[in-house]
């Protein structure tokens, strides 16, 4: 389910779902826990899984992956971000 450790956009089982949303929240600046969007999942995924899952991959995104910001623009002028593996990155499968 993971290219290039992050989660296909078309993952479907919950915890796979929770880390993309963590992606995208991490790619636009609301990589928090009080973040309406992933706070969806705790109810899914229960109190203590959901805090591993987001204790590890946001180490994981924040360790490993930075932002590249305006990397396009939709016909309604919405700029978009992305992803990108970090140069002093220390996990080298990535």
């Amino acid at each position: 389910m993971e290219k290039d450790g992050l989660v296909d956009f078309h993952a479907n089982d919950p915890i796979s779902s929770f880390k993309s949303m963590m992606e995208s929240c991490y790619c636009y600046g609301g990589l928090t826990k009080t973040n309406s969007y992933i706070l969806e999942f705790r109810k899914e995924l229960g109190d203590d899984a959901w805090n591993e899952v987001f204790d590890e991959y946001s180490k994981f995104l924040k360790d490993n992956y930075t932002v590249e910001h305006n990397v396009g623009t939709d016909n309604e002028g919405l700029t978009y971000n992305r992803l990108v593996p970090r140069f002093d990155n220390p996990n080298k499968d990535i």
